[in-house]
């Protein structure tokens, strides 16, 4: 999320963007399923832009395991294993928790504000069943502190694995209670961290990220609910 070209006032409307934002809602709205087909005209007429630049989208997104290209078939969403997604969340929590350490000292005011905005305005959204946007926000309050990191080699591989793990906030629901409940739930554990750095707490906003948040408990109990 992290490189410059990357950053969300630069391109976040490219193609590519347009493309993934466009499969996650469809995706939470049950419209369309792992392991799906997606049709590249079906795209152009949903997003209103031409064939050629959904081509080169749903290319880089293949190139970046969100979707898989299968010869004269097209593409489809790709379908991860339990172990697949274990192995994911222990790799986002150890990535985004060194570099929540390595910028803790340089969260402004702002950024810290910022924060918790974003979490009463997820708040807001979950009272008013507005999950689409909570998705938005969702993203946004990550971006806060991981669009600061200037390790470059740390930027690159958030940059690279983004979109494997932005589109799967469910996996932090516990479906034995309602949506709202869970969305409300995925919410404190945001307050917490920002809790973290409000307090300068950078070893313990590192231990955090890395073994509460991106937990493969919450895999465990994705799977036990199926």
């Amino acid at each position: 999320m992290f490189e410059k070209s990357f950053k969300r006032e630069d391109n976040y409307m490219d193609p590519k963007n347009m493309v993934y934002k466009f499969i996650v809602k469809k995706l939470a709205s049950g419209e369309l399923e792992e392991g799906a087909r997606v049709k590249e005209q079906y795209l152009v007429n949903n997003l209103g832009i031409s064939r050629t630049p959904v081509r080169e989208a749903l290319v880089e997104l293949a190139s970046e395991g969100v979707l898989i290209r299968e010869p004269r078939k097209g593409f489809r969403i790709k379908s991860y294993t339990k172990e697949d997604l274990v192995d994911l969340f222990d790799y986002i929590g150890l990535l985004t928790g060194k570099c929540g350490q390595l910028v803790c000292s340089s969260m402004r005011k702002i950024d810290l504000a910022k924060m918790r905005f974003l979490t009463d305005s997820m708040t807001s959204a979950v009272e008013n069943c507005l999950y689409n946007e909570y998705n938005d926000l969702f993203v946004d309050f990550h971006e806060v502190y991981l669009l600061k990191c200037d390790n470059e080699f740390l930027e690159k591989e958030l940059a690279r694995i983004r979109f494997l793990y932005l589109g799967r906030i469910s996996l932090f629901f516990d479906e034995s209670k309602d949506l709202a409940e869970s969305y409300h739930e995925v919410n404190v554990v945001n307050q917490e961290l920002v809790n973290l750095f409000e307090k300068r707490e950078a070893d313990e906003i590192r231990f955090f990220l890395e073994n509460d948040y991106w937990t493969d408990k919450k895999v465990d109990r994705y799977f036990k609910s199926e």
